[in-house]
């Protein structure tokens, strides 16, 4: 059964205060991971822009793995130690497991949080063998099903409902005070936010680099983001009914 392995890193927390700090930290519920294996979830600053998005497995009592991109390993240990105001939580590196994948049913991976169409995944020993395969099948339905990586969105100012956060189930809004929560209830209860991330046709468009403005004639309406030569994601007004008359300009 084909496995591939994603190029992320594991943040260990862990210690007395591990399951606290981190439940008041992201906008999910942490003690979901009672009952399911892993939870998708979104870290906010405290004027409810989205800093880091991630996975997080539950090891043991109080102690957690958090997959994340490699080149923001340190800003998410530097975020969550601002805020361990007890000291009785400790951070390290997993450095002996690495984040597996597969569409294949396989001990130890486990339906991916955010969409079931996205497979297993879970950690895995450090060595064990990728199938490019496996990775190009995921990354094609990740942007196909607009799900967002921390390349998909502008860090401290897009907001979490901006990134379909609900329908990925990446927030509990009944489980009390957590950093960046007022804005994020306050935009669930108004229905919707000015901006939405999709995904776009790359066959129609062609797009080649990301970080491109989207306009409708002369009036900026999103940016892209992530993409392949099948799709890129783009965060775009909600109010923009008609994707047919897109332009892209690198700025």
């Amino acid at each position: 059964m084909p496995i591939g392995v994603l190029n992320k890193s594991i943040l260990h927390i862990y210690g007395d205060s591990a399951e606290t700090l981190l439940n008041g930290l992201i906008t999910q519920d942490i003690s979901l991971l009672e009952k399911q294996n892993s939870i998708y979830s979104l870290f906010l600053n405290n004027k409810g822009r989205v800093l880091f998005s991630c996975i997080i497995y539950k090891l043991e009592q109080n102690s957690y793995a958090i997959e994340i991109e490699q080149e923001l390993l340190m800003d998410l240990a530097k975020h969550i130690h601002k805020y361990d105001l007890s000291k009785k939580a400790e951070l390290s590196i997993l450095e002996d497991k690495a984040i597996a994948i597969s569409f294949d049913e396989i001990d130890k991976l486990d339906i991916d949080p955010r969409n079931e169409k996205l497979g297993y995944r879970g950690l895995v020993a450090k060595n064990t063998s990728s199938d490019n395969s496996v990775i190009e099948k995921y990354e094609d339905l990740r942007l196909e099903l607009a799900i967002p990586n921390n390349n998909d969105f502008i860090k401290e100012k897009s907001l979490a409902n901006d990134l379909n956060i609900e329908e990925l189930n990446g927030v509990c809004f009944n489980k009390g005070c957590y950093l960046g929560q007022e804005l994020t209830s306050k935009t669930k209860h108004i229905k919707q936010t000015k901006n939405h991330l999709v995904s776009l046709d790359n066959t129609k468009y062609n797009i080649k680099q990301n970080n491109l403005t989207i306009y409708v004639e002369d009036v900026k309406v999103g940016y892209t983001f992530s993409y392949n030569c099948k799709f890129v994601l783009a965060i775009i007004k909600r109010s923009v009914e008609s994707y047919d008359n897109l332009t892209f300009k690198a700025e």
